[in-house]
């Protein structure tokens, strides 16, 4: 059935958009039932942006680079802005760290341009604003149309919800200025440029002009483009002002399937498009189409857009008002469950944020410990392979020498002569030798840069000293081996390397003392080695 529902929903894209419609009322219905089949597979298309996120997810989760994980976070935090503000949020953060790292100017002001749009999503407009001013003073070249561009949309916001006139008046007169210096000064990518130019045109009362000009767009594009639906969304609000509202209800209609296609949350055509029907006298589409926004903004944490969903609640109040023959009793269940409901959601999207940042924090943990099973799985298969053959291989020593023993004292050899035979048969420095040599390979067969890692926790100086040993790991470096493997006690490192206490005390000190740091961070940052932590 969900297969079936599948095909019927691309049959009805493919009928709707396969030739540019001329605007009259009658294309509205086909589209109308496209966009039922979206909404009620909505979760389907959802799904399909969760798996490009996850995609991106587990590149960054790859990445070895800082530039690498610029580029993947600033992708994480497109993907999220329109799906979920929060960890939309989450990302450009982390793009933030990574290029403030990186000493990239342009990227750092990227990403607080980044980190402003999702708070101007989030309805924080003052803070917004102080992330831009963080970075104003110093705007490269490349980054200024997308940084006045950025300041534009959150006066913009600004003007929309503010409730007193001198506000209001106040907030149109800085998105003026950036608009005028958008046009005249800078040129945005792919279609925010019209969208700016075209603002300015229905600003001024410019509906035609506007309307012409992003028709001749629009019907360029494909119907499923985001491009296409915001340009859609547009064209619809022109024909509001134009008192068209069929025509702004077909383009409203084209702006929604685009959105639901793309599987976003953060989406306004559904909700307007639900108030036209309603004032249409399409009830029951009304209602589900603005019960669909109302979920897709809890989802995506939109507080603001959760505010003016509310409208649905009074779709269904003036509904069943116009219903004269409804008992009174039907009617004040209604209006108790809507003021429940609007409760229950109120204290949903507090309880949302704070579950996903418990998730977020339960990740993180599970991954790190996840990290150290492995390593320690890693060493702990190596080991044992190791020391089974190298007591496989004394095992035989001490075979041959006990026949060889056997043999001269059958033979009737002197006990002196005997003595002297043993001592050329087992030539204990030799076997000292060979598990330094077998210990040495194994550690570096296990951590192959180990000696590399080890110089850069010293400073400069001291580097090169102690990894330029002949046949494998210096002394130091040795006993830094052991503690990597979670041995740290000074008695067991002297028993298991035949180094006297001293030895191995003096050896500790001295690296701790050309840390590159705090000393008491020297023996946690080696534990680290080969793990990507020394990075961070």
């Amino acid at each position: 059935m969900y297969i079936s529902n599948m095909k019927y929903t691309f049959l009805c894209i493919v009928i709707c958009f396969s030739i540019p419609s001329v605007l009259r009322c009658g294309e509205l219905e086909p589209l109308l039932k496209t966009l039922d089949c979206l909404v009620d597979n909505k979760e389907y298309y959802a799904a399909t942006r969760e798996k490009k996120i996850d995609s991106l997810k587990f590149e960054l989760y790859k990445a070895d680079n800082i530039i690498d994980r610029i580029r993947l976070t600033n992708k994480l935090d497109l993907q999220y802005i329109v799906y979920q503000t929060d960890s939309a949020l989450v990302y450009a953060k982390a793009m933030m760290k990574y290029a403030v790292q990186s000493g990239n100017r342009s990227k750092t002001v990227e990403a607080a341009v980044n980190i402003a749009r999702v708070l101007d999503a989030m309805g924080q407009y003052k803070e917004a604003l102080e992330v831009l001013d963080s970075v104003a003073d110093n705007v490269p070249e490349q980054e200024r149309a997308q940084f006045a561009y950025c300041r534009l949309t959150i006066y913009n916001s600004l003007r929309d919800y503010s409730i007193d006139v001198n506000s209001k008046m106040k907030y149109t007169a800085l998105a003026d200025i950036y608009r005028d210096s958008i046009i005249t000064s800078y040129s945005l990518i792919n279609n925010n440029q019209l969208f700016v130019k075209t603002e300015k045109m229905i600003m001024e009362g410019r509906f035609e002009e506007a309307r012409d000009s992003l028709e001749k767009v629009y019907y360029k594009l494909s119907p499923r483009q985001r491009d296409a639906g915001i340009i859609a969304y547009s064209l619809g609000h022109i024909y509001k002002g134009l008192d068209d509202r069929d025509s702004a209800a077909l383009f409203f209609a084209r702006s929604a399937i685009s959105d639901l296609y793309s599987g976003i949350k953060q989406h306004k055509s559904l909700k307007t498009l639900s108030e036209i029907l309603y004032e249409a006298g399409d009830i029951d589409r009304a209602y589900k189409y603005a019960k669909s926004s109302m979920e897709d903004y809890i989802f995506c944490n939109a507080r603001l857009r959760t505010l003016e969903a509310s409208d649905i609640f009074v779709l269904i109040d003036h509904a069943y008002q116009t219903k004269k023959d409804q008992s009174s009793d039907i009617m004040l269940v209604f209006l108790i469950v809507s003021s429940v409901l609007s409760l229950t959601l109120m204290i949903t999207i507090f309880y949302i944020r704070r579950i996903n940042q418990r998730l977020s924090r339960a990740n993180l943990e599970i991954r790190a410990i996840s990290d150290k099973l492995q390593d320690a799985n890693k060493i702990k298969e190596e080991y044992i392979s190791l020391y089974m053959e190298h007591c496989s291989d004394y095992l035989d020593k001490m075979n041959s020498t006990w026949n060889k023993i056997n043999k001269s004292i059958r033979r009737g050899v002197d006990s002196k002569l005997l003595l002297e035979e043993i001592k050329a048969t087992v030539n204990l420095s030799g076997e000292i030798n060979d598990f330094y040599h077998t210990f040495d390979v194994t550690i570096l067969h296990l951590f192959p840069d180990f000696p590399q890692k080890m110089d850069e926790l010293l400073v400069p100086e001291a580097r090169g000293l102690y990894s330029k040993a002949k046949n494998g790991l210096s002394p130091e470096y040795r006993i830094f081996a052991l503690i990597r493997l979670g041995i740290t006690d000074s008695a067991k490192i002297a028993k298991f390397l035949r180094y006297s206490l001293s030895t191995i005390y003096n050896y500790r000190t001295k690296l701790r003392n050309k840390s590159q740091g705090r000393r008491e961070d020297f023996e946690k940052k080696v534990m680290r080695i080969d793990k990507n932590a020394l990075n961070y």
